[in-house]
């Protein structure tokens, strides 16, 4: 399916957004801001994007290896700006490679996408994205819902549209998830927001997650975070 060149592949087990297949380039600066109701402000200058995220949880910034052994792209060609986060009580970077967890996980990233991608990218590939962050396929959750009504749900979803050509959506999830271990299968809850520009060269999105109970618990804490992440062009 086309819309798998939009995205970087990644094991379905392996949730972490991963640095083995990070495409090279130089990465943004990233930085933060303390408020005072709780929450410190992560922004990416460069994209024009920023979210918050409670004080207590852990940040982890992304980065790649320097280029050495071959001649370095063109700036903005082909970069990955990525952060990601844990609000276990002991958080731990592992924590992100675990199909559920029990505290809020999740990362943000921004991405230029090829050629190909852009030409793929729409609203169902958009959405594909948060079930491919779980299960490894390109599926469609609004499709899924209704092939397998006893396995997906969806929770909130709203497309995105502004003045300035900003497009994309928020999608949070509920996927009854199959365990390796053999025990009886545990609901997983997803959100999801994104966005693209008029042009759609950049794919910019926040991805938070943990198991359904885990998120009913933490939903007000997982609302601000989704709800504050914000692009502006």
């Amino acid at each position: 399916m086309a819309a798998l060149e939009i995205r970087i592949q990644r094991h379905p087990r392996r949730l972490r957004p991963l640095l083995l297949a990070l495409v090279v380039g130089a990465l943004l600066g990233t930085g933060c801001s303390v408020t005072d109701d709780g929450y410190t402000y992560v922004n990416n200058a460069g994209e024009n994007l920023f979210f918050k995220l409670p004080d207590d949880w852990k940040k982890y910034p992304v980065t790649q290896a320097a280029i050495t052994d071959r001649p370095a792209p063109i700036s903005g060609s082909s970069g990955r700006w990525a952060v990601e986060f844990d609000g276990a009580a002991k958080p731990d970077r592992d924590h992100l490679s675990e199909p559920i967890t029990g505290s809020p996980v999740g990362f943000s990233e921004a991405y230029a996408l090829s050629r190909t991608g852009q030409d793929a990218v729409n609203e169902k590939a958009l959405r594909s994205l948060v079930v491919q962050e779980v299960l490894g396929e390109v599926q469609d959750p609004l499709d899924l819902v209704n092939d397998v009504p006893d396995r997906f749900e969806i929770v909130d979803y709203k497309q995105i549209r502004n003045k300035q050509g900003v497009w994309g959506s928020k999608i949070i999830v509920n996927i009854l998830l199959d365990t390796d271990t053999g025990e009886e299968p545990q609901w997983l809850t997803i959100g999801q927001k994104v966005y693209l520009d008029r042009s759609a060269q950049t794919l910019r999105r926040l991805v938070v997650r943990c198991s359904s109970a885990c998120y009913r618990t933490n939903r007000s804490k997982l609302d601000t975070v989704l709800n504050s992440f914000a692009f502006r062009p």
